[in-house]
């Protein structure tokens, strides 16, 4: 299966979503903080990156870009917004992110963007 990163800073968040993309067959990596996802996302090339945008070190549109500029990176990999606020539009396209997903969310919801994202219905 796939290897997914999540980068938030709340633990209970990174508990609560690893349980359900453990529960559909993939590993999980966490970042608490922005410098080690733009680390993990170099050095152990997920599938798809979860971000939350508040982040210390680098927020998460700040990886966003960094990621996007790299070229190391895949153009094609899932950058997603972990977030349940309205973000403003300029902010979300210059970044670089794939879409939004929201912190509050049903368990199909998680399934859904994994299969689209890893190819794995």
């Amino acid at each position: 299966m796939a290897m997914i990163l999540i980068a938030t800073m709340d633990s209970t968040e990174f508990t609560t979503l690893s349980a359900e993309i453990e529960g559909e067959g993939h590993d999980v990596l966490w970042a608490s903080d922005g410098k080690e996802a733009v680390e993990q996302a170099l050095s152990q090339r997920p599938a798809v990156v979860f971000l939350s945008s508040a982040l210390p070190v680098y927020d998460g549109f700040e990886v966003a870009e960094i990621l996007r500029g790299a070229p190391d990176v895949p153009r094609a990999l899932p950058l997603l917004l972990l977030s349940d606020e309205a973000v403003e539009p300029h902010r979300f396209e210059r970044s670089g992110f794939t879409e939004q997903f929201p912190k509050t969310h049903g368990h199909h919801d998680v399934r859904e963007i994994l299969a689209r994202f890893t190819n794995v219905a």
